[in-house]
């Protein structure tokens, strides 16, 4: 198993789909998906959220029913910067966020 990162572009850090080059650089006929993905004017990609409280290494949001007795997590020791020191962030999405540990 692989352990966490925020990847070369940081976009682990916040949720979304990474985007693709293709994505960042739309051809001239600027349709489908190249069209989905604009950069706003901090560089960052529109609509990519970052985490509440850093990256966590599962975030779950008005899930229901949600089992973890089979999920593993590895995370680097120490956490990097704008990690969420809780590996487990569960939100249900009312604005009421609960950090579950060791998950």
């Amino acid at each position: 198993m692989s352990p966490q990162n925020a990847g070369p572009l940081g976009t682990a850090l916040s949720y979304d789909l990474r985007p693709t080059p293709a994505d960042l650089e739309p051809g001239a006929e600027g349709v489908g998906r190249q069209n989905s993905w604009r950069l706003g004017p901090d560089g960052r990609i529109i609509g990519c959220i970052d985490y509440p409280g850093g990256m966590p290494g599962l975030y779950a949001r008005n899930v229901a029913g949600l089992d973890l007795k089979e999920v593993a997590i590895s995370r680097p020791s120490p956490l990097p910067e704008a990690f969420n020191p809780e590996a487990v962030v569960i939100d249900g999405g009312t604005g009421g966020k609960h950090a579950v540990a060791g998950a």
